[in-house]
């Protein structure tokens, strides 16, 4: 900033930045004493004696935003051929203070992050980081890779449950024990550990992760509790025996006194057997008649409680949420979606209209054909439905937990899901419910134009909304890691280089 002098005051001044001049007032510099351009002792280091100046080694195109933040009292705004890791670096090295840096980044769209409430205890902290926060070191990305694994681990060994009561050597249980001691060991160290143990229950995937552990020990504890009942029923049974046959021996004895040692042995020994068996018999009698409940009732609680606990099960595939933790991608997603919801729901609404139009269309079509698969328009509206969104269920058409149930089920594991999974989310479709006259397969052919189109009308929206979450977060990262090494003293000024 050249220096201008007008009746023995300094009153205006230039700067050089990278070859270009600006000229501006020094009250305008002075708004701001606590920058670097305006104050006095810290703008001395950049000054130019031989051109009476100051000299700036930096990006030009920001130097523009940065004088009228001066001018306009306040107003910082980015150059749009300026980049933000850049322009953030000048707020910077221009000492502009943070709440111009504040009001940039929200400016920018960029959220501020929230403080995170640490324990105060320093053993305490170190734990609670180590297994909540996965980037706060090397140590917590593990658990985190550990925490994921075993996670795909427990979802891709889940099968159908065909009993109450699993069988303690199946693979699958051993899988899922192993599993489940890691999830248990995890959630209660995060417990212990959380700095509010209130808030802790407040979080809604901690809730899951408690409602997901729960079926593995209910079934654990009916194994526990169907053992001991049969260990207790033996024990009885063996009780049972042995006074029974302590009674015919002491009987027999008694009423053969006048028989000689080993007749009376033969005697004590035909006894015992007979009130043995007199005892096994009147239990194998008396044990079935013992239960108050029939045994249709029985099997009826049986089967409601096998589907109660298979629904609960159904809550360990929430799990994957947590994943967001520790994938940027996924967080960018739900963001993504979060700020689409609008587009989401004139896409729903499309759809209910197209719905309506062609199931009644499809079925008056065909209604003269004796081999139409559309009966009523509620018929219609699911083959509508699945033609619109170009998904085309077909043999394989059922998801593994609405499908546990059913014998003649094609999902025995999640794994075997897979593949439906992949087929129906790439719109391949298989087409179990088709048009068979000329009219049907003219409103079929449209119904799927109608799909295609509606479902691409709102994506380039969320398309927008993705790529925006997605290079801010991208920028964020870049002016995090990047260290710009620019000149930050005059070189024309003795003793200050490097300074």
């Amino acid at each position: 900033m050249r220096l201008i002098l007008h009746s023995a005051r300094i009153l205006e001044c230039s700067s050089n930045v990278s070859g270009l001049r600006f000229e501006t007032q020094l009250r305008t510099l002075n708004q701001f004493p606590d920058t670097l351009l305006g104050d006095p002792a810290r703008r001395i280091r950049y000054f130019d004696p031989l051109r009476n100046e100051y000299f700036f080694d930096r990006n030009r195109p920001s130097f523009d935003a940065i004088l009228y933040y001066y001018q306009s009292g306040g107003r910082l705004r980015r150059p749009v051929n300026v980049p933000l890791d850049v322009f953030a670096e000048e707020i910077k090295f221009y000492e502009l203070g943070e709440v111009a840096t504040n009001k940039f980044r929200e400016d920018e769209g960029f959220i501020k992050e929230e403080e995170k409430p640490l324990p105060s205890h320093e053993f305490q902290r170190k734990v609670w980081l180590l297994f909540e926060y996965p980037e706060s070191s090397q140590a917590a990305r593990v658990v985190a890779i550990i925490s994921v694994f075993v996670f795909n681990t427990t979802t891709n060994g889940t099968k159908i449950e065909e009993d109450e009561v699993p069988d303690i050597t199946d693979p699958f249980f051993l899988i899922e024990t192993i599993c489940i001691v890691w999830f248990t060991f995890e959630l209660s160290v995060r417990f212990l550990a959380c700095p509010n143990k209130l808030n802790f229950f407040r979080d809604v995937m901690n809730i899951i992760d408690i409602i997901a552990i729960i079926p593995y020990f209910i079934t654990l504890a009916t194994v526990v509790a169907e053992e001991t009942e049969a260990a207790e029923a033996a024990a009885a049974a063996a009780a049972e025996a042995s006074a029974a046959a302590a009674a015919a021996a002491e009987a027999a004895i008694a009423s053969g006194a006048d028989i000689n040692e080993e007749g009376r042995s033969a005697a004590v020994a035909l006894a015992v057997e007979t009130a043995m068996r007199n005892a096994a018999m009147q239990r194998m009698l008396v044990l079935p008649r013992a239960p108050a409940v029939s045994p249709q009732d029985k099997s009826t609680n049986q089967a409601m409680s096998l589907a109660i606990l298979r629904v609960i099960r159904l809550v360990r595939v929430f799990r994957i949420f947590k994943l967001s933790r520790h994938s940027k991608g996924l967080q960018i997603l739900g963001r993504t979606l979060k700020a689409s919801m609008r587009e989401l729901g004139l896409l729903i609404f499309f759809l209910f209209i197209g719905v309506i139009l062609f199931s009644s269309a499809v079925y008056f079509a065909e209604a003269g054909s004796e081999q139409s698969f559309f009966k009523s328009i509620p018929d219609a509206f699911w083959w509508a439905v699945v033609t619109m969104t170009t998904v085309g269920y077909g043999d394989m058409s059922a998801v593994y937990f609405a499908e546990a149930g059913s014998e003649n089920s094609f999902f025995k594991s999640i794994p075997d899901a897979f593949w439906w999974a992949v087929v129906t989310m790439t719109t391949v479709g298989y087409g179990d419910m088709t048009p068979v006259g000329v009219w049907g397969k003219i409103v079929g052919s449209l119904c799927a134009i109608a799909g295609v189109l509606t479902i691409a009308l709102p994506v380039p929206v969320i398309v927008s909304n993705f790529n925006y979450f997605y290079h801010r977060e991208t920028d964020q990262e870049e002016m995090q890691s990047q260290n710009f090494n620019h000149v930050t003293s005059c070189p024309y000024l003795p003793g200050t280089l490097g300074t």
